[in-house]
């Protein structure tokens, strides 16, 4: 930084001095307003936005294979199965916790947009407090990734599936009954009552 002492002091000082000594705290403002604060160490794949970090968590496949209504689990005849899938935990540019999400947004658990437009993952019955390390978001997210797997009837979110699966879904997602849709997701050949050997 320039002395304000020595440009005060300074019996005529020059406008030049006065433009750099205004240009070159512009300057340290904007490198303080653009720092990005990592949220812990470690070795960790991270996206840095600018006002949010993505911490990778899990990477590797995602299948969705059941469905569950709170007192029978089915299996899906065809499991929906997607590659390249990623769950990140998401803080913001200071290092605070926020939510975790996906990309790609892929399955039926999901709720609104945060502020920096990834949708949340609605995770359900999977507790946690706010992760503090790596190897804390990843403990979460395994549990996460195994948790979406299955499909809760009771606690959908908003659902995004590929082209091929829009059937599947639009049954799913219908306002009949559960009664109804477990009927025709069977009669349509969806779905099967899951055997406890295929527990």
């Amino acid at each position: 930084m320039i002395d304000v002492g020595m440009v005060e002091a300074a019996v005529n000082p020059s406008r030049t001095i006065r433009i750099v000594e205004n240009s070159w705290r512009k300057h340290v403002e904007h490198l303080k307003n653009s720092i990005v604060q990592l949220p812990f160490s470690g070795e960790y794949t991270a996206i840095i936005g600018t006002n949010f970090t993505l911490v990778e968590g899990y990477a590797g496949d995602l299948v969705i294979d059941r469905v569950a209504d709170g007192t029978t689990t089915y299996l899906l005849t065809k499991p929906l199965r997607f590659k390249d899938y990623r769950i990140y935990a998401c803080y913001t540019k200071n290092g605070r916790f926020q939510s975790f999400v996906s990309r790609p947004v892929v399955g039926f658990h999901y709720t609104d947009l945060n502020k920096d437009g990834d949708r949340r993952l609605c995770l359900g019955a999977v507790k946690y407090i706010a992760p503090e390390t790596i190897d804390s978001v990843r403990e979460i997210c395994s549990r996460i990734i195994h948790s979406q797997r299955v499909i809760y009837i009771g606690s959908l979110g908003s659902a995004f599936v590929p082209h091929g699966y829009k059937t599947l879904k639009n049954i799913i997602k219908s306002d009949y009954s559960w009664r109804d849709r477990r009927c025709k997701l069977i009669a349509e050949g969806f779905m099967k009552p899951m055997l406890e050997t295929e527990g």
